[in-house]
C-alpha cells in the first residue's frame, strides 16, 4: 500500500493556541476528519497517520481482556485530566517521580507483571506498523532508543513482585537487561487510560522527532481525539492505529464517553536517554 502525503497549515495563531492549553476541546477543534492512509505533514514533519483496522483481531481481543482485568489507579494528578473518577496506569520504563521510588520500571509494571506481557503483542504490532509506513520516523526512534542504555550497576528493587512466579515475567520486559525499551521495540512506556476525557495538552517529554502510537479498545461512543492547531480529529475504533505528534501538538478528547473506552499510548520517553552512568 502506497501512502499519500498532505501538507496542512495551522488554523490557530500562537495566541489562540496558547489559550487552548488545558482547556476542554470543542468540536470545532477537530471539525475536519483525519483520512486513513494519508500522512499529514507540516514543514516536512509528520503530524499524524491513521491506519484503519491495522491491529490484528487476536491482538485486539487479548489487549481488551488485559485492560478489562487491569487494576487501574484511582485518580491522576495530571492537569489535563478533569474527571474525578479518571483511571490510568503507566507501565514500562519511566524516570521516578517520587523521591522514595528508585526503579526505572514503573510500580504497576512490577505489581501487575502479566499486564505488560499481555500488551506486548500490541506494542510489537505498533512497532512494525511504524517501520512499514513511516520508516524514516522508525529509524530515528531506533537510533534514539539505542541511547536508552541501562547502567551495568543498576539494580531493581523487586519487592513489589509478590508472586515468585512473576519474576520471570518481569525479566522478560527486557530479556537482555540492557535497554529501557520494551523488548526490542522503539517504545519505552505505555499510558493506559480508562474513560478519560483529556483537556488539550502537549506531552512535552517524549523524545524529539519521535511519534506516539494510540489505539482504543472496548465498547463505547465518544472520545474523539482532536488536534486544535490544525482543526483535525479522528474517531478511533478498536483495531485502528493513530501515529501522531503528541509531544509538540495540543491534543485532547471530546466528551462525554458512553460505555467503556480504553486507550493505549506508546512512546519513547526522553528521561530515559543517556543514563548509562546512572546508578541507584
Amino acid at each position: 500500500m502506497t501512502l499519500l502525503h498532505s501538507d496542512i497549515p495551522p488554523v490557530l495563531n500562537q495566541q489562540q493556541y496558547d489559550a487552548a492549553i488545558n482547556c476542554f476541546a470543542t468540536p470545532k477543534a477537530g471539525a475536519k476528519t483525519i483520512e486513513p492512509n494519508l500522512i499529514y505533514r507540516q514543514n516536512g514533519q509528520a503530524k499524524f497517520l491513521l491506519l484503519r483496522d491495522a491491529i490484528s483481531s487476536a491482538t485486539c481481543f487479548k489487549t481488551t481482556l488485559a485492560l478489562k482485568n487491569a487494576g487501574f489507579q484511582k485518580g491522576t494528578r495530571r492537569a489535563a485530566v478533569a474527571q474525578k473518577n479518571a483511571r490510568k496506569l503507566t507501565v514500562g520504563w519511566l524516570e521516578p517521580i517520587h523521591p522514595t521510588y528508585k526503579n526505572l520500571r514503573t510500580a504497576p509494571t512490577l505489581e501487575q507483571p502479566r499486564l505488560l506481557a499481555d500488551l506486548y503483542p500490541l506494542v510489537l504490532e505498533m512497532d512494525n506498523l511504524v517501520l512499514k509506513h513511516l520508516p524514516a520516523t522508525h529509524e530515528h526512534a531506533l537510533e534514539c532508543a539505542l541511547k536508552a542504555a541501562r547502567s551495568k550497576g543498576e539494580q531493581d528493587d523487586l519487592s513489589r513482585v509478590k508472586d515468585p512466579q512473576h519474576y520471570k515475567i518481569v525479566d522478560s520486559l527486557d530479556p537482555w537487561n540492557t535497554s529501557y525499551t520494551i523488548r526490542g521495540t522503539v517504545f519505552s512506556t505505555l499510558e493506559l487510560n480508562r474513560n478519560i476525557v483529556f483537556k488539550a495538552h502537549e506531552d512535552k517529554h517524549n523524545v524529539k522527532g519521535t511519534l506516539a502510537c494510540i489505539t482504543a479498545f472496548g465498547a463505547f461512543a465518544g472520545g474523539r481525539l482532536v488536534f486544535p492547531r490544525f482543526g483535525y480529529g479522528a474517531e478511533l475504533e478498536p483495531k485502528d492505529l493513530l501515529v501522531c505528534d503528541t509531544d509538540l501538538e495540543l491534543h485532547g478528547n471530546l466528551g462525554p464517553i458512553v460505555g467503556e473506552r480504553f486507550s493505549v499510548v506508546a512512546f519513547l520517553h526522553g528521561s530515559l536517554l543517556g543514563r548509562e552512568d546512572w546508578t541507584a
